[in-house]
């Protein structure tokens, strides 16, 4: 698929590179291909550097335009970046936050459940035992005539019977 973007020629079949001046580059198709000979790759050899041609550019008025857009364009991303840090901090904190509040909510009622099915539990237990505390109580008492009205498990039917 070739694609023209700001005076580049990219060529992604064949993974070749041309800039506006006509200078080919292959580019390498995987890391695990082995480092590419770069310098060797250019075609034609790029042309010598005017140093210059490239003081007067930084020193004319349209140096300056190009750094104070260069440094605007900079500015921006910069603040883009923060923009993009703080959301993602600000997405943070609230997941901590709705964390921290799922394990109170779960562990209050785990807490409460634990404590409900004890005392429960803990009734299921001394209720007869009270019931038959009474009944030896009446016995002492020489009133043999209240029966003990008490359902309760195998155990506890030994202890009735």
């Amino acid at each position: 698929m070739d694609g023209v973007s700001n005076g580049y020629h990219c060529q992604k079949a064949t993974g070749s590179f041309t800039s506006g001046n006509n200078t080919q580059v292959k580019s390498q198709n995987s890391f695990l291909d082995g480092p590419s000979n770069f310098m060797s790759e250019f075609s034609p050899p790029p042309p010598p550097y005017d140093t210059q041609k490239a003081t007067d550019l930084f020193r004319s008025d349209k140096g300056k335009e190009l750094r104070n857009n260069l440094s605007t364009i900079l500015d921006d991303l910069n603040n883009q970046g923060k923009k993009l840090l703080k959301e993602k901090s600000e997405n943070l904190i609230t997941t901590e936050y709705r964390t921290y509040l799922s394990i109170l909510i779960g562990g209050s009622v785990i807490t409460f459940l634990a404590i409900l099915i004890s005392i429960i539990t803990s009734l299921s237990i001394t209720n007869p035992i009270k019931t038959l505390i009474a009944a030896t109580e009446n016995i002492t008492k020489h009133n043999y005539q209240k029966p003990i009205n008490l359902v309760a498990d195998r155990d506890l039917d030994v202890l009735i019977h």
